[in-house]
Order: structure tokens, then sequence, then C-alpha cells
């Protein structure tokens, strides 16, 4: 049992708690971090993927490609492009190559 909780008061328990739920500012902050997290997560498994791979390997895999956007409401343009960062990093694409395949897909 937690002892914070007193059973004379639990609505001051519960204000108490909600209280703690980042607001404003400080859930962008949270957020932030968390997608800074999961960049740095990206990152050490794309070195990983780079690491082990044949130094004379072209990573012309098919399979591995961006997903095309529409712009439609239900996609998510940060999503996208962070899924096309990837794939391009894999591919180890040149910034004119980059450029090229987002036209494409656009």
């Amino acid at each position: 049992m937690n002892p914070e909780y007193n059973r004379r008061q639990p609505t001051k328990y519960i204000d108490q708690r909600q209280q703690q739920i980042p607001q404003g500012d400080q859930l962008l902050q949270v957020v932030s971090a968390i997608l800074f997290q999961v960049d740095q997560t990206n990152q050490s498994l794309l070195n990983l993927l780079t690491a082990n791979s044949t130094v004379n390997n072209s990573r012309a895999d098919p399979k591995v490609r961006p997903k095309s956007f529409s712009g439609l409401p239900s996609e998510d343009v940060i999503m996208w492009l962070d899924h096309f960062d990837i794939v391009a990093n894999y591919h180890q694409w040149t910034e004119q190559k980059k450029a090229m395949e987002a036209s494409m897909l656009l």
C-alpha cells in the first residue's frame, strides 16, 4: 500500500497523482526526450546493421524501400520522413539519390 494514501482524504491523494502527469511545456519536454531516445536507438541499430554488412555491398535490396506518401490526414509526415531517412541510410544514398527517390514517392 502506498504510504502517501490517506483513507480520510482519498481525493487529496487522487489530486496529488494527477499533478504528477506532465502538462504543457513539461509534456513537450518529456515527449521530446522520448523521441530523442528513439532516434538514438534507430541510429544504433543502423550502425549495427552497417557494421555487420560487407564493405562492397551496394545494398540494392528491393525489399527495403520507403513507403509512398500521399499527404492524407491519416498519414504522419514526420514518421514518413523518419522511415525515409532510415531506408536512405540503410542504402547509403547520396543527397542526390535521396532527392530522386523522394520525388518518386510523393
